[in-house]
């Protein structure tokens, strides 16, 4: 199966930057539950080193046992 998932980044870019009131990066991760395939799918709007860099940020924050700041709101 081939998904698209581009018109979903945009819709999302949108979404983010009018709850935010400013662009914001994001990425998203889709993944098969109670697999050990290691496949997924992913978009984002920002430059691959960019979300990298983020993203493994985020993931030694958490396997710290941390939360992650908020910039807004209660998520």
């Amino acid at each position: 199966m081939n998904i698209d998932l581009e018109p979903m980044a945009r819709a999302l870019d949108g979404l983010i930057e009018e709850l935010y009131k400013k662009r914001m990066g994001f990425a998203l991760v889709v993944f098969e539950f109670n697999t050990d395939k290691g496949v997924a799918d992913y978009i984002s709007n920002a430059q691959r080193e960019d979300m990298i860099k983020v993203l493994r940020e985020k993931a030694d924050i958490l396997e710290a046992g941390l939360d992650i700041p908020k910039i807004i709101g209660n998520a």
